[in-house]
């Protein structure tokens, strides 16, 4: 657990560092060219790194079991639920 609390740590840190250069830099990008082709590059880049992670099988054949057991308990209504109403 300790691992994975680090890896987001640094998740997180590059996120809100990295990502106010990227605006910075679309501002004059979307001035010198349009703001449709700026939109356009970023939704170009989008689907192709996410293409290039999904293109890694560990990735494809991740499942969450425990994420389904936890949503198939919760959509089940609780018998204290049923004697409220």
């Amino acid at each position: 657990m300790d691992s994975l609390s680090r890896v987001m740590s640094y998740v997180t840190f590059s996120s809100y560092s990295i990502g106010p250069i990227g605006l910075a830099l679309a501002g004059p990008l979307a001035e010198s060219t349009s703001i449709g082709r700026v939109l356009a590059i970023g939704v170009g880049w989008q689907v192709l790194a996410n293409s290039v992670v999904l293109i890694f099988p560990a990735v494809r054949n991740l499942h969450a079991a425990g994420i389904t057991a936890n949503l198939a308990e919760s959509s089940e209504p609780k018998k204290s639920d049923m004697a409220a109403n």
